[in-house]
């Protein structure tokens, strides 16, 4: 269990993203302290990829993955550059409508696996 500690990111969905490679795309503003550390601690084999304030409330972090492609609302070149050298692609969608209520690319999936 993690705590939530910024409002704007109310659900593990809108500020932590795992990936199939064991690696994460997180936004660490979101957790209180201990579950900072918490995670720090889990992940220290697997990596993370931290993402800015400003990135997070692009909802990066609410992203699909298939396969070797990563679909988000938007991506900062940073992040482009770091996901394609773990050897991701990234594609953008404009969800900004769908933001409105709270969302993004991962709360418009439903996973059948």
């Amino acid at each position: 269990t993690v705590q939530l500690i910024d409002p704007r990111f109310y659900h593990l969905d809108t500020c932590f993203c795992p990936l199939t490679d064991g690696a994460v795309i997180w936004y660490p503003g979101a957790f209180s302290d201990q579950a900072r550390h918490d995670i720090h601690i889990a992940l220290e084999l697997r990596g993370s990829i931290e993402v800015t304030e400003i990135e997070a409330r692009d909802f990066c972090c609410n992203a699909v993955e298939v396969g070797d492609t990563l679909i988000a609302n938007r991506w900062s070149d940073r992040l482009k550059g770091l996901l394609a050298g773990r050897g991701y692609r990234t594609v953008e969608v404009d969800l900004s409508e769908f933001m409105k209520a709270g969302g993004a690319a991962k709360c418009l999936t439903l996973r059948l696996d």
